[in-house]
C-alpha cells in the first residue's frame, strides 16, 4: 500500500488514529522537549487524536483532540536511582488504563508496551568511546558501580529491545545505540529510522538566499562566537576555552558568549588563568535566544556526545556560521566549508582554534558560509520530521490485524 501523510481528507467522516505519547516533560522549550512538542502539534494537524502522558505539563498549547494525563505527585521523594523504575511502573499503568491506542509512542521513557520509541539522548556508553582517556575510564567505572547509570543503561536497553520501531535524530545516534546494545544481532535494521529535527520558519524568506536579517554577518567588527549548552565537558566547552586561549595569545580580537551556564567561582578562576576575562562572558539561561543569534557571527559546538544538537541548526536560520564537531549528530546534515566548519577531532583545541581563526581572518569566507547556512536551515522543517514519524506509524498500522480500514485511509494516497 502506498501511503501519504500529507493527504487532505474529511476528518469528520473517517476515524482518527489514536496516539499515546509518553514523555517526562511536555514543553515547547529545550531540545528533546521541543522535538516532542512539535511532533504532537504535527500529529494533531494531520488528524490524529493524541493523549500525552507526562510528569510535568509546562505547555499552554491546546487542541480539541489533545488530552494530557499527568503522573500524580508521589507520596515520597523518588531517589534518582529509583526514578526510571517508577516511570516504567506508573506510565505503563496509566497508558493501559486510558487505552487502547492505535500507536504508543515513547520519548525515551521505557514502559511495558511501546510501538515507536524515540531516542534523543546518547547512550550511557558513548562517553566511554568519545571522551578523553580518563573520561572514558571514569564513565566505564560509573556504568559498573553507580546505580543511576546502571538503571539508565538497563531501561534504555529494554526500550530499544521491546519497541517495534526505533526513531533516532541522526545516524550517529542510531549507530551509537546499535553498537552499545548490539541491536542488529536480534533486530532488523529496517526497524531503525532517522527523523532529523527541524526549525521554525522566520518571518522572511530565507530559502531565497537573501540576507534579510537585521544584522549583517559580513561585518568587519571582531567576531562574536556563541556557545549554547550546559555541559562543560560533554558539550566541549573545555576544548572551546582552550581554543580561545590559543586565539587570544596570537592576538586575535573576538568575543565568546556562553548561554546556558552561570559563571561560578571556579569558572571565573579558570578565565583568569586562561587570560580570557575580557573575551568571554557567561550569560546564564536565556529565554530570548533570538537576540543572541542576531548578535553572533558563529556558533561553536564541539560536543563529544550529542545525538543531534538543536542550537546550531536554530542559529543557522539567522545566518550564524556553525562550527561543529564530527561527533555531533548535526554534523551529518552539514558540509565542511560549504555551510559549516566541521571539527574532525573534537578533543583537539588547536584544530578548533584553526577553524575559528579562518573566520577571523577571512570575512568573505564568513559571509559565504553564512548565506549557505540559511539555505541549509530552510530545508529542515518540523513538517519533515513529522512525515518521517508518520511513515513509522503507517508501518505499525499496516501490520496490525485489528486496525480499522478507515484509519489507514489517513495515510493513503
Amino acid at each position: 500500500m502506498s501511503l501519504d501523510p500529507n493527504k487532505t481528507i474529511n476528518r469528520q467522516r473517517l476515524g482518527r488514529v489514536s496516539v499515546a505519547m509518553v514523555m517526562r516533560i511536555f514543553s515547547p522549550k529545550g531540545g528533546l522537549e521541543l522535538y516532542a512538542h512539535r511532533l504532537v502539534e504535527g500529529l494533531l494537524e494531520r488528524g490524529c487524536q493524541v493523549t500525552i502522558f507526562c510528569e510535568e505539563h509546562l505547555s499552554t498549547f491546546t487542541h480539541p483532540y489533545l488530552s494530557v494525563v499527568q503522573l500524580e505527585t508521589p507520596a515520597r521523594v523518588i531517589k534518582k536511582r529509583e526514578r526510571l523504575a517508577y516511570y516504567f511502573r506508573e506510565f505503563s499503568r496509566l497508558v493501559q488504563e486510558h487505552g487502547p491506542f492505535d500507536i504508543i509512542n515513547s520519548q525515551q521513557v521505557c514502559i511495558e508496551k511501546v510501538d515507536v520509541a524515540h531516542f534523543h539522548n546518547p547512550s550511557v556508553a558513548r562517553m566511554s568511546r568519545n571522551g578523553k582517556w580518563w573520561e572514558r575510564w571514569i564513565n566505564r567505572f560509573k556504568l559498573q558501580v553507580v546505580p543511576s547509570y546502571k538503571e539508565r543503561n538497563k531501561y534504555d536497553r529494554l526500550l530499544a529491545s521491546r519497541a517495534r520501531l526505533l526513531v533516532f535524530p541522526s545516524n550517529i545516534s542510531k549507530d551509537d545505540f546499535e553498537r552499545t546494545y548490539d541491536l542488529l544481532s536480534f533486530r532488523n535494521s529496517a526497524s531503525h529510522l532517522v527523523a532529523y529535527p527541524g526549525v521554525d520558519s522566520l518571518g522572511h524568506d530565507i530559502s531565497s538566499g537573501e540576507d534579510s536579517s537585521p544584522t549583517g554577518k559580513e561585518t568587519e567588527a571582531p567576531i562574536n562566537f556563541l556557545f549554547v549548552g550546559k555541559g562543560y565537558r560533554k558539550k566541549g566547552l573545555d576544548v572551546l576555552l582552550s581554543a580561545c586561549q590559543i586565539l587570544a595569545r596570537k592576538g586575535y580580537a573576538f568575543t565568546l558568549s556562553i548561554a546556558g551556564l552561570r559563571a561560578k567561582p571556579l569558572d571565573r578562576i579558570r578565565l583568569n588563568v586562561l587570560g580570557l576575562t575580557k573575551q568571554v562572558k557567561y550569560l546564564d539561561f536565556q529565554n530570548d535566544m533570538t537576540s543572541l543569534y542576531l548578535n553572533a557571527q558563529a556558533i561553536v559546538f564541539p560536543s563529544r556526545i550529542d545525538a543531534f544538537g538543536m542550537a546550531p541548526l536554530e542559529a543557522m536560520r539567522y545566518g550564524v556560521v556553525p562550527i561543529v564537531s564530527r561527533a555531533s549528530g548535526v554534523s551529518e546534515i552539514l558540509t565542511h566549508r560549504k555551510d559549516a566548519l566541521i571539527l574532525e577531532d573534537h578533543l583537539n583545541p588547536k584544530k578548533l582554534a584553526g577553524l575559528m581563526s579562518s573566520l577571523l581572518e577571512n570575512h568573505e569566507t564568513n559571509a559565504a558560509l553564512s548565506r549557505q547556512a540559511r539555505l541549509t536551515a530552510a530545508n529542515y522543517r518540523w513538517e519533515r520530521m513529522v512525515d518521517s514519524v508518520l511513515k513509522a506509524h503507517a508501518m505499525i498500522l499496516q501490520t496490525a490485524s485489528d486496525t480499522e480500514p478507515n484509519k489507514l485511509e489517513l495515510y493513503r494516497i
